[in-house]
């Protein structure tokens, strides 16, 4: 009975840990690298860049949602880089970038 309780508890574990990793693996077709131009998207009242956009080379604007890595975008206005990251439509059907990582890109 024990040994039947022991090997039930493994098979529930490891369909989870698959579930879980079924899971981050979907989450993979959102991430996206592509090459944009930095711009200021809001400031605050000393003119300090709060807010970041990227804009693609087909004129798309994306916002850069506020992360480590995203934040780190503010000091690039007006620069081109290489970024990679997730996109999503927030409600209001903006697209909004969690950026992974990026690079300057030189021409």
């Amino acid at each position: 009975m024990k040994r039947k309780k022991g090997l039930s508890v493994f098979v529930v574990c490891t369909l989870l840990l698959f579930g879980l990793a079924g899971m981050a693996w979907g989450y993979d077709e959102n991430v996206v690298t592509f090459k944009a131009a930095v711009y200021p998207a809001g400031s605050d009242e000393k003119g300090n860049v709060t807010d970041a956009s990227l804009l693609t080379v087909d004129g798309t604007e994306i916002f850069v949602v506020h992360n480590a890595v995203g934040d780190e975008l503010l000091k690039l206005v007006e620069k081109n880089i290489n970024v990679t990251g997730a996109i999503l439509i927030d409600k209001d059907g903006k697209k909004r970038i969690t950026v992974y990582k990026y690079e300057i890109a030189f021409n």
